[in-house]
């Protein structure tokens, strides 16, 4: 949307994860060569003008590497480590969607409630945007930025109701439920539903149950305020292809719902893990939210969203991912 994207970023390949303590991650097994896939992402990396990577692959709950390449900051050449700590962009909003489906599960809201039952500061022509529609980015909420229109100061710090009526002041793109559009714009709207239906700031809320009981100690809220220890610096690429310190964002707007998270390679190891039990959601709920709603007509949609994820298909296999892309 509006935040720039650090260059030093993570990988994290799983079929099924497992978790770690405080010690380094095991050394990969000599059971099969590795050069390959060093010679890739260093190739990538030159290509790209990637600084640091930090990367997992992981099997049946066993890693099979875990390894980082190049440095967290250009200035200082700190290498990375499984330890550096990374912006994650839209991979946050799989956690936004988490919250709300706990809320969900406590009865505290319910994902056909319209938006305004919560946000009553949207006009009545967005009546129809469901949180549910919201979450697989069919509510037609349009984006704050795109290549023709840019509707955000990055330098002003937002109040939650500026962002609102910000937000609620653009026309749908569509009827809600009628057809697929990624929107930011609506996950910033969800964590201030979250904020007033939990009673506090949504990363709050992440950090009592999410974080701390994953033991994810290392992802938590953006902040350029805060020492982070083994903070990755983010870049911005020009189209020659330098490489420049990210541009300055007010604090309002790194902490929106869209993505605003710091975290690790050896964190998301972590949360991985918790996606195959049932230590945050129940599994049949976890089901639920990697499977695709049809559009109110029962046509599939032309992107695949569920809550937080997407569902595609990659060599005949099922493949429940996301990435920051959009």
């Amino acid at each position: 949307m509006y935040r720039t994207s650090a260059f030093a970023v993570f990988l994290l390949l799983a079929s099924h994860a497992t978790t770690w303590g405080g010690s380094p991650p095991p050394a990969p097994s000599r059971a099969y060569s590795t050069a390959a896939v060093d010679r890739y992402l260093q190739t990538e990396m030159r290509r790209q003008h990637i600084p640091g990577i930090s990367l997992a692959v992981v099997k049946n709950g066993k890693p099979l590497y875990v390894k980082s390449y190049g440095v967290a900051t250009l200035e200082l050449k700190v290498p990375t480590t499984p330890q550096t700590v990374y912006q994650i962009g839209s991979i946050g909003k799989q956690f936004t969607a988490v919250a709300v489906m706990m809320l969900a599960g406590e009865h505290k809201l319910d994902l056909d409630d319209p938006l305004s039952k919560y946000l009553p500061e949207v006009p009545p022509g967005w009546g129809k945007v469901t949180l549910r529609l919201m979450l697989n980015h069919q509510a037609g909420i349009p984006q704050f930025t795109t290549p023709d229109r840019q509707l955000l100061d990055l330098v002003h710090d937002y109040t939650d109701l500026e962002l609102i009526q910000l937000a609620s002041g653009q026309p749908l793109d569509f009827e809600p439920g009628t057809d697929v559009s990624y929107s930011d714009t609506g996950y910033v709207l969800l964590g201030f539903v979250i904020n007033r239906v939990a009673g506090m700031f949504y990363g709050d809320f992440l950090q009592q149950r999410v974080f701390e009981p994953l033991g994810m100690r290392q992802t938590r809220i953006i902040s350029d305020r805060d020492i982070v220890p083994n903070r990755a610096s983010g870049y911005e690429k020009a189209e020659s292809g330098a490489l420049y310190n990210q541009t300055y964002v007010s604090p309002a707007l790194n902490r929106t719902a869209d993505g605003s998270l710091y975290s690790t390679v050896l964190d998301l190891i972590k949360w991985d893990r918790a996606l195959y039990g049932d230590a945050l959601l129940p599994r049949t709920t976890l089901d639920r939210m990697w499977r695709i709603d049809p559009h109110r007509n029962g046509q599939r949609p032309l992107y695949h969203f569920g809550y937080g994820w997407e569902n595609n298909r990659l060599r005949d296999q099922r493949l429940v991912e996301y990435g920051d892309r959009y």
